[in-house]
């Protein structure tokens, strides 16, 4: 097997190479390695940040699967807020009941 150990490759040449941020602080960024190339660099009053539909969850998502993936996402993300915000029984609102269930295992 040819790892980057075998190939005596630096940590720095691997994290130059392979590591991306998206991130309000760039020079703590470039103090960890990340060469400032490989930085998006976000405002510091975005909200959301460890939200797969932030601005910070939009990046890696489109390079993954693509943009037209990520709007897709974020569509069925709207569907779901709309059925929440319509529909009245609990019994019945899924996003409630996932909230519900989520908090269940949490503190259980």
């Amino acid at each position: 097997m040819n790892s980057y150990k075998d190939q005596k490759i630096s940590t720095e040449t691997i994290i130059d190479s392979h590591f991306l941020a998206v991130s309000a602080n760039v020079e703590l960024c470039k103090k960890f390695g990340i060469n400032e190339k490989n930085v998006f660099p976000i405002w510091d009053q975005i909200g959301g940040r460890f939200s797969v539909s932030s601005a910070v969850g939009a990046l890696p998502i489109s390079i993954a699967f693509g943009f037209e993936v990520f709007k897709k996402f974020l569509m069925g993300l709207e569907k779901a807020d709309s059925l929440f915000f319509k529909e009245d029984s609990i019994k019945k609102n899924i996003p409630v009941l996932l909230a519900l269930l989520d908090s269940f295992h949490n503190f259980t």
